[in-house]
């Protein structure tokens, strides 16, 4: 694949602030450079020009000052492999084991934030051997983790590995998110039956406004009608058979008020005796009486 430059593409690197694990980081990114664009393929004249548009000024000035031979000037890899050498120089391995010993989990602060800010600082603390760094990690998480309860639990571990602890805090926290969202959830629906309106009931027809009035301005006011033929007389003799038995009905002999309540007492005479019952007055529903 032939090298195309573009400048933009090129990773930064300033030695003022990409020191530690920044600057293994920036290494990872100008070796994926170097095989994805084609650099690798390319004369390591190019490659050197290539490397210094990384730098900004103040490192390139650095690293010219880094008394290197004029062939290592001329080679990539030695002119990384120096400026590592400079930064670790500059690196007090005492003051980073204490900034990593120092190091502990915030209030809010997750435990997978926590646990890469641990492998962060440690990248500088120059331990023997990587299995010395493993050790040095999982005591720190267990030095420097809020959860107490959990530290317990860890501590009665025995051969407790860092990929073992790691395992178990992190289970830790989120079987707590899991808890936290469902006491949330339970808390919502709680408030939202609280704050919903009350139901109301339908009514198929308006109360008539009578019902407001007293008992005795309902049976002023109102006549019931019993039929729509005019009413029998009293003393009227029995029709034929096949008559029609609503025209055995009187007057209403008496409307009056039983109670408080908007009722009246309907007592209906005809010449098989007399009747009564307690109704609404115009409660809207038809009446209609037989013998």
């Amino acid at each position: 694949m032939p090298f195309v430059f573009r400048q933009d593409d090129l990773p930064r690197l300033d030695l003022q602030v990409d020191r530690g694990s920044d600057f293994m980081a920036w290494q990872s990114q100008w070796e994926s450079y170097m095989s994805l664009s084609g650099l690798f393929e390319e004369s390591a004249a190019k490659k050197v020009q290539a490397l210094n548009l990384c730098f900004s000024r103040e490192t390139l000035s650095s690293v010219q000052n880094l008394g290197l031979s004029d062939t290592k000037k001329e080679d990539v890899a030695a002119i990384i492999s120096n400026i590592k050498k400079y930064i670790d120089g500059h690196i007090n391995e005492s003051v980073e084991r204490k900034n990593f010993r120092r190091r502990t989990q915030q209030p809010g602060e997750s435990f997978d934030d926590f646990l890469v800010a641990l492998h962060e600082l440690v990248k500088t603390c120059n331990f023997c051997s990587d299995n010395s760094t493993r050790k040095n990690l999982r005591d720190q998480i267990i030095e420097g983790i809020l959860d107490g309860n959990t530290v317990e639990e860890l501590l009665q571990e025995k051969d407790l590995s860092l990929t073992r602890a790691i395992q178990i805090f992190q289970a830790q926290e989120m079987a707590k998110r899991q808890c936290a969202s469902m006491s949330t959830g339970h808390q919502d629906s709680l408030a939202a039956v609280r704050n919903s309106p009350p139901l109301r009931r339908s009514h198929s027809a308006k109360r008539h406004p009578t019902f407001l009035k007293p008992a005795q301005d309902v049976v002023a006011s109102h006549t019931l009608e019993v039929c729509r033929s005019k009413p029998a007389q009293r003393d009227a003799k029995p029709t034929s058979a096949g008559a029609n038995p609503l025209s055995l009905l009187s007057t209403i002999r008496h409307i009056a008020a039983t109670d408080p309540a908007p009722k009246i007492t309907l007592t209906i005479t005809s010449l098989n005796g007399s009747t009564s019952a307690t109704v609404l007055p115009d409660s809207g529903a038809d009446i209609s009486a037989a013998s």
